[in-house]
């Protein structure tokens, strides 16, 4: 898998999907902000498509951050998935690639299963990934919660997932490098030194 090799002032995670999200943070984890990605409306899933539109003006606004490294997640089709889903779901991925690019920004296609697991993190099929990952997200940024919450105040698990493949980004540096900028009792420091990553027993004990 393919990750930085320096720093950047800012990092941006893109969950592709219709209901996904695109979420950035500074290189410090204190500044974070997400957005819901740009469709346009139909009566239901089968009719959206990527909003161009949309998509043209918050690369804009990310293009006016200095220094921006970007994780785009790269699924694979899931099995019985329908053609004409996947056709689309496909078409939003290139667009979203081709963004990135004309944006000029570094970006790093991360297979779901690897940055997860590099985590220590379950699956979105998993009926445990919604509260296993919003116990990591809050375990680095408690008074960010409110990014993860819809307008009827439910958990939106795109904009979750966008910031947490910002933060693993953001994390995926040599462990004496973290604890040189986070300091040796820092969350950061304890995750890159006992290692988010292994088995979800593991995961599950340090988080209690």
């Amino acid at each position: 898998m393919h990750l930085p090799t320096h720093e950047y002032s800012h990092y941006v995670g893109i969950d592709p999907g219709f209901t996904g999200a695109i979420g950035m943070m500074n290189l410090a984890g204190t500044s974070l902000r997400v957005w819901d990605m740009p469709v346009t409306k139909g009566k239901d899933d089968s009719s959206r498509q990527f909003d161009l539109g949309g998509l043209r003006e918050l690369f804009k606004r990310i293009r006016k951050f200095p220094s921006v490294a970007v994780a785009l997640e790269w699924p694979t089709t899931r099995p019985g998935e329908g053609a004409e889903r996947s056709k689309r779901f496909g078409v939003g991925m290139g667009l979203l690639e081709a963004f990135c690019y004309l944006s000029d920004l570094d970006t790093f296609k991360l297979p779901p299963a690897s940055w997860k697991q590099r985590l220590g993190l379950p699956g979105k099929t998993d009926p445990e990934s919604g509260p296993v990952c919003l116990a990591f997200y809050e375990r680095f940024y408690a008074s960010w919660r409110g990014l993860l919450l819809g307008p009827k105040g439910g958990l939106r698990d795109g904009r979750m997932d966008a910031l947490l493949l910002a933060h693993f980004l953001r994390d995926s540096r040599p462990i004496t490098d973290t604890v040189r900028r986070f300091g040796k009792d820092s969350p950061e420091a304890a995750a890159s030194i006992l290692g988010w990553g292994g088995t979800r027993k593991k995961h599950r004990l340090r988080i209690r």
